[in-house]
């Protein structure tokens, strides 16, 4: 009996410490909520509204428009391990990673499982809302981010920032789930 008022009293103390005052932006015609001492930073954009909102030591990219960074990675050329003699001999140059070519003895197979991206992609539903998000495949390298392509008023978002730590990363999902639509076009 001790135990089970033990565990019931962690569980409520280590639920509770986690929790924080949330603060909700509007962009557009959705709302994005982070932590209460969050501070959003609009800037000069052409033909997009383009912001960073700074959370605690990270900032996040956020463009809602037409013409916006879809949050994606170039690919890059893969070819078989028995061709790469004859392709620097061709390019006259060593090749290495920074000229994004990789080599690989199952190449096809890699070129089209993509396995020499730096991110992983999925599609969520948050809200009523089909979302791109991006997440990187080595946590501290690479984008984590979400992506939705249409919206009601027929704009996009982007919302990303790079290099996150593991604690950043997942409060940047928990941050995307709150995404909704504020108001209608």
């Amino acid at each position: 009996m001790r135990f089970s008022i033990l565990i019931i009293l962690i569980l409520l103390f280590s639920c509770g410490s986690d929790k924080y005052s949330l603060k909700e932006y509007a962009v557009g015609l959705i709302s994005i909520a982070a932590k209460d001492k969050s501070t959003l930073s609009e800037l000069k954009g052409i033909d997009t509204y383009v912001a960073k909102l700074k959370v605690d030591k990270d900032t996040f990219h956020i463009e809602y428009g037409k013409g916006i960074y879809k949050l994606n990675e170039p690919s890059p050329t893969i070819f078989p391990f028995d061709q790469k003699e004859n392709i620097e001999k061709l390019s006259g140059t060593r090749i290495t990673e920074a000229n994004e070519v990789r080599f690989s003895e199952t190449a096809e197979e890699d070129r089209e499982q993509n396995i020499f991206s730096k991110q992983y992609y999925l599609y969520d539903t948050i809200n009523g809302i089909i979302a791109k998000i991006v997440q990187p495949k080595k946590i501290g390298d690479g984008v984590t981010g979400l992506y939705i392509y249409k919206l009601k008023d027929g704009n996009s978002l982007s919302i990303y920032a790079k290099n996150l730590d593991s604690s950043s990363h997942l409060e940047a999902l928990q941050m995307f789930r709150t995404i909704k639509y504020y108001k209608t076009p």
